[in-house]
């Protein structure tokens, strides 16, 4: 049986992605870094509306993986959900989950049992049907300052190691309540540049740039200006 064209394809961007996420991040390598389609997890609730998502050492997930001989040892999963993707956009998935493994932390080796694979299970089901708050910014709980600041230093990375300009407006901006990317990028001054060796976890230790930090927080100004009903449960980092 031929497989089909858009598999094959995905099956090498897959791979790709793997090898791209361990080069952009080398401390992802200390750990294995799994890169999977939700069309090889049919155990797994596929959530609509979303491209991607981080699976962290999920005990169902890693149940399949050892059934299918591929589990490494505790690591993050990166599952794309998305079919047909482009290559561009691909990698922008990419950097945006590899910004949520990072910085990287050793993950405990804890056996799968029944009651917490059926746990995890139902999380994950309620997870995958959740409709988006609207008392907070679009960009809380999950895409916070240093999530940016990583955004932003892994698309520099991305676009030196394999020389493809990818476009920064599409990566956030006003579908997270916040300026444009453009902005932050030029916000966050020389420190990819300068950074661009360093691990995630020097970065986060290093003060933000005062402009990123500024400009962000003009942002959630307005936004709170515009939302005076929200409730405030959501931390502003």
């Amino acid at each position: 049986m031929t497989p089909h064209p858009i598999i094959e394809l995905e099956d090498v961007l897959l791979s790709e992605a793997r090898n791209l996420g361990m080069r952009l991040a080398p401390e992802l390598t200390a750990a294995p870094l799994y890169v999977l389609h939700a069309r090889t997890l049919p155990t797994l609730p596929r959530p609509v509306d979303t491209l991607a998502y981080v699976a962290w050492c999920l005990q169902p997930l890693r149940q399949q993986l050892e059934q299918d001989g591929h589990w490494r040892g505790p690591g993050p999963a990166i599952v794309f959900v998305a079919d047909g993707q482009p290559r561009e956009q691909h990698l922008a998935t990419l950097i945006h989950e590899v910004a949520h493994v990072l910085p990287h932390t050793p993950i405990a080796d804890v056996a799968p049992t029944q009651e917490n694979c059926a746990a995890e299970m139902a999380a994950i089901e309620v997870w995958a049907r959740s409709e988006p708050a609207h008392d907070r910014p679009r960009w809380a709980p999950h895409h916070d300052i240093q999530w940016h600041r990583r955004l932003f230093h892994l698309w520099w990375r991305l676009c030196l190691l394999d020389r493809i300009a990818l476009p920064l407006g599409g990566l956030t901006g006003h579908q997270y309540d916040l300026s444009s990317a453009a902005f932050y990028w030029q916000a966050l001054g020389s420190e990819p540049l300068r950074m661009a060796e360093a691990t995630f976890a020097e970065i986060e230790a290093t003060p933000l740039p005062a402009g990123f930090e500024a400009a962000w927080y003009r942002d959630l100004e307005i936004w709170m200006q515009a939302h005076p009903g929200a409730v405030n449960t959501w931390s502003a980092k």
